[in-house]
């Protein structure tokens, strides 16, 4: 795993992509009003799953400062992030035990429940963590609330508009092409394999191996992928100018057998958000938090102690 410390260089505009088929996502609606009182954080090694509007959520048991990742397993059962941290873990709309909205559901109607969540919480200021569209909420939320993100962790964020972005979705035909035809199992299989640089059996073998469930589930969550979650993700605009208003610490994390579509991100992270730090986990593609979770949760960590939280 390399890991190295980039300065901000000279701004490079991002290109245009074709979005993929599907609605528009980005219409702004307001946060959502949150049933009962507002809950107290539980102490640390104490375990909560609970609802709350439109997303389930989970507290992992910690020590320390919150993180907000974006409910990605197995990563955050790593003892690198549960022993030194407390993990709120979440699943976006429509995705698992998360309730299924009519669409458009944009990337800022993800930052609003991320924040009444927070809220509802009563948890003032977190380390925030997404990867892939995932990542699109942290970085998002990052602009929209400075006051409430102290560090930014983006692993393989999806950004579109990169020069890569329409290449990447011309390959991905097949996958929607599966969807409009009616079969999710081969869409679902088709598409995260493509992103995962890996075949479809070797891709099934790795998530029925780490994520025991997860492709059953990516199948019922196949009208959210490909008809709320990337179109969403297409109309979703974030250039140069918006990278560079970024002022909290940010990592970004790819890897080394990425496809090329989060390599021009990472190039695109590089120029244009200032001070950003980076590390490529070697042997792995986008689903790198699922096939290689402990280096991703180390390289997690030594960011976090470089960047504690401060009253």
């Amino acid at each position: 795993m390399r890991h190295t410390r980039r300065r901000r260089s000279p701004r490079a505009p991002p290109g245009r992509a074709r979005p993929p088929p599907g609605p528009p996502g980005s219409r702004r609606r307001p946060p959502p009003t949150l049933p009962g009182p507002r809950r107290s954080a539980p102490a640390p090694g104490r375990s909560l799953r609970r609802r709350c509007g439109p997303r389930t959520f989970s507290f992992r048991p910690g020590a320390s400062s919150p993180i907000l990742p974006d409910g990605f397993l197995p990563l955050v059962a790593e003892p690198e992030l549960t022993e030194r941290y407390r993990l709120i873990t979440h699943h976006k709309r429509g995705w698992s035990g998360s309730t299924h909205t009519p669409g458009p559901v944009g990337v800022a109607d993800h930052v609003a429940d991320a924040i009444a969540l927070l809220d509802h919480l009563g948890i003032g200021r977190v380390h925030v963590a997404g990867h892939s569209t995932g990542g699109a909420v942290a970085a998002q939320l990052a602009q929209d609330h400075p006051d409430r993100i102290t560090t930014v962790a983006l692993l393989e964020l999806s950004l579109l508009s990169v020069s890569a972005g329409e290449a990447f979705f011309a390959q991905a035909a097949p996958a929607f092409e599966a969807y409009a035809e009616g079969d999710p199992e081969r869409a679902f299989e088709l598409f995260v394999s493509l992103a995962g640089a890996l075949d479809r059996e070797r891709c099934r073998t790795l998530l029925d191996a780490r994520m025991p469930g997860s492709v059953a589930q990516g199948v019922k969550d196949a009208d959210t992928l490909f008809g709320i979650e990337l179109p969403a993700l297409a109309e979703w605009r974030f250039g140069p100018d918006d990278a560079a208003a970024i002022r909290q610490p940010v990592l970004s994390v790819r890897g080394s057998n990425t496809q090329p579509l989060w390599v021009d991100v990472a190039e695109f992270l590089r120029s244009n958000v200032p001070g950003v730090e980076e590390c490529v986990v070697d042997g792995v593609g986008h689903l790198l938090h699922i096939e290689r979770s402990r280096p991703v949760a180390e390289a997690l960590a030594r960011f976090l102690i470089r960047h504690p939280m401060t009253p």
